[in-house]
């Protein structure tokens, strides 16, 4: 839902007009263009960045999953 929201005011700020069909603007298409590679592109490196600095290292992960196999065999066993 946010990304049809989210569409619906980037054709609005990028000069798109319904009525005019395909007679748009010159610049409306380069700014459709342009809102389209951008903002997934900084999507991108936001996630990217969120990755990086997510503090899961090999031993972390490695600590996670023997808590999780003790658990695990504590709730089997009752």
């Amino acid at each position: 839902m946010l990304c049809s929201i989210g569409g619906g005011y980037f054709l609005v700020w990028s000069g798109f007009e319904l009525e005019l069909g395909g007679g748009q603007q010159p610049g409306t298409f380069w700014n459709m263009r342009l809102m389209m590679s951008c903002i997934p592109a900084a999507g991108l490196v936001l996630a990217a960045c969120t990755l990086y600095f997510y503090p899961l290292s090999r031993e972390r992960m490695l600590e996670i999953r023997d808590a999780l196999e003790k658990r695990k065999t504590k709730d089997e066993r009752e």
